[in-house]
């Protein structure tokens, strides 16, 4: 048993103890080959949630500050994380990236790039643009629901989408402009799955 299962079998006890966690359009899921999954943030223990929500290993952006200890940055490693600078373009990180995308694996992002703790439209990088565009993936949107932020013994709702398919855009040669217009897009179906009262 790799780590990441033997992590994620915990993390599944931890959560059926502490929270109610509901995993919402499994049936949306892929049953294979690469796509990029991406998500709101709200808590820090968000890529937990979308964790358990998919059975397939992932590998996730996280940024460089959480890698500075070597024991936790190897327990990062281990579990899928990639460093990334958010200041500036990280180059090492988006060939990482890539490489994950094209070995048909999955790679799951935060456009927004930090915790969103109002809820509000925040506009999104352009790097989650970049790298469906470049390898041509699928993007599954996911919406999580957790009006208490994880409180204890609260509701948190993973919610997955269907996946959207840019494909008709791949062949054309991508301005900065069409990568912004991109990642707007994906941000909206991601908030386009958030429903009132949960």
């Amino acid at each position: 048993m790799s780590f990441y299962n033997f992590a994620k079998g915990v993390g599944k006890c931890l959560a059926a103890v502490f929270f109610k966690l509901e995993i919402e359009g499994k049936s949306n899921i892929p049953s294979g080959g690469g796509y990029v999954v991406c998500s709101n943030h709200i808590h820090v223990l968000d890529p937990i949630a979308i964790g358990l929500a998919f059975d397939r290993e992932m590998y996730y952006l996280a940024k460089k500050e959480l890698f500075k200890n070597k024991l936790f940055s190897k327990v990062l490693v281990s579990l899928g994380g990639i460093p990334i600078d958010r200041e500036g373009t990280d180059l090492k990180a988006i060939k990482q990236s890539l490489k994950v995308l094209k070995n048909d694996e999955i790679l799951f992002v935060f456009p927004e790039g930090t915790r969103n703790k109002t809820g509000e439209y925040i506009e999104p990088k352009q790097g989650v643009s970049v790298l469906a565009w470049k390898t041509k993936s699928k993007v599954v949107p996911v919406y999580i629901d957790a009006k208490k932020k994880y409180k204890l013994f609260s509701k948190v709702v993973v919610r997955i989408g269907e996946p959207i398919d840019y494909s008709d855009y791949f062949d054309q040669k991508p301005t900065g402009e069409d990568y912004k217009k991109m990642s707007n897009d994906i941000m909206n179906h991601v908030f386009a799955l958030k429903k009132e009262g949960i």
